[in-house]
């Protein structure tokens, strides 16, 4: 077996050997919101992606500082330097365009948390009805832009059940595992991005490769903080989850790289996604939320539209994401969206960084240069071996050919 393989092997069990285990195979199928709000007066919010844990209390932040101390507010000076650091090859090599598009994705990225949590905590508890708006606005805006076709519709239903699979497993992770475990799961995506690449021969398997992949996926993991408890099948549901949402990646970036541009994309991936919401709201939450939304204060209506047009700017600066820099670099610009995490926490509720932390973002803008570095190997490759082999198989005869005249007789022009 070469390094290559046996590299792989090792990065897809990295978060067996990780994640810390509390206690492995014990906890109860209960819900965690539940118990963390009868444990508490506070409400607290879970966001499954990040890890990030914040306290309420009548809508209001309970922050252990108030005033920013000037270490807080050099944490979050550096962390936000090394973000536009792990991001800068894109700008110098894919240009202005894609680096706008990334930075717009990971500030979206954030403020959708942000709105929501700003909702949730001010006494508005109808997350389905909150995200099946987020679609609608999605495809609306999507449709602002460009009229879809009906015989592309078909095409994008895949996305949108693993998308929404992908959704529903890592919320289900949440009920037997703690936040930081289903997190560190989660930033695997790049692994299995970069895995499901090799296997429809998309991508070479390479160390070169595959260890700046590895690299990203460890310091994201560093960086999470929270409550690590496990369960098998705690694990079960949150790698499911990675790999759907790794499937969606890939078979977006297909469609985009072929046949089908971004915004009728947008348009239909909202769309499903809206209609498969349906059902879901009506059976968890009714019309509560569209009863209760015109007499709520004003606060948690500009909340709740704000969270929307974020959302809607997310799903299409990452569709472009992914046709400009493809499914695996969009997957490892997502972890640093790890990083905006820290620096709200630094920044919002006066945590301080650990400096466990320091060493994971410090990982992560690695082995996010190292990736975009090694892509762009791989694709200067790819262009210079047409032209290698063409004058490998060129005649003997034509070795005194003039060089005008020669390359002529490769390109086959007359």
């Amino acid at each position: 077996m070469s390094f290559s393989r046996v590299t792989l092997l090792a990065l897809l069990l990295l978060p067996i050997s990780l994640a810390p285990v509390t206690e492995a195979f014990g906890l109860p199928a209960t819900d965690l919101r539940a118990n963390a709000t009868k444990a508490s007066p506070h409400k607290i919010i879970l966001d499954p992606e990040s890890g990030l844990t914040t306290h309420f209390q009548a809508g209001e932040i309970k922050a252990d500082n108030v005033e920013m101390q000037s270490d807080q507010w050099k944490a979050v000076f550096v962390l936000v330097s090394m973000i536009l650091v792990a991001i800068s090859p894109i700008l110098v090599k894919d240009g202005l365009a894609a680096f706008a598009v990334v930075v717009t994705y990971l500030f979206c990225l954030s403020l959708v948390k942000m709105f929501v949590k700003a909702t949730l905590s001010e006494g508005f508890m109808y997350p389905y009805s909150i995200t099946m708006m987020h679609m609608f606005f999605t495809a609306l805006i999507a449709l602002c832009f460009e009229r879809p076709r009906a015989s592309e519709a078909l095409k994008v239903l895949p996305i949108s059940i693993m998308n929404g699979v992908s959704l529903c497993l890592n919320n289900t992770a949440l009920v037997y595992g703690g936040v930081a475990f289903v997190s560190m799961l989660g930033c695997c995506t790049p692994v299995c991005t970069f895995t499901l690449e090799i296997f429809k021969g998309r991508r070479q398997l390479a160390a070169k490769s595959l260890l700046p992949v590895g690299i990203v996926c460890l310091g994201a993991m560093l960086c999470v903080k929270g409550e690590t408890t496990a369960s098998a099948l705690a694990f079960c549901f949150a790698s499911s989850a990675t790999m759907f949402r790794a499937m969606k990646g890939v078979w977006q970036h297909e469609l985009l790289d072929i046949e089908m541009p971004p915004m009728r994309l947008v348009f239909w991936s909202g769309f499903w996604s809206f209609l498969a919401m349906i059902p879901l709201v009506m059976l968890e939450e009714g019309a509560e939320a569209f009863k209760a939304f015109p007499s709520a204060s004003r606060s948690v209506r500009a909340h709740v539209l704000l969270s929307c047009a974020a959302a809607a700017i997310l799903n299409i600066s990452q569709c472009y994401a992914v046709k400009q820099l493809g499914a695996l670099l969009q997957s490892v610009v997502g972890n640093l969206n790890l990083i905006l995490v820290i620096v709200l926490a630094c920044a919002w509720l006066g945590e301080t960084v650990r400096t466990v932390q320091y060493l994971g973002v410090g990982l992560l803008v690695i082995g996010t240069v190292s990736t975009r570095a090694a892509d762009k190997m791989a694709e200067n490759y790819k262009e210079k071996l047409p032209f290698a082999n063409a004058a490998v198989s060129a005649p003997e005869g034509n070795s005194q050919t003039p060089p005008a005249q020669s390359n002529y007789a490769s390109t086959g022009t007359a």
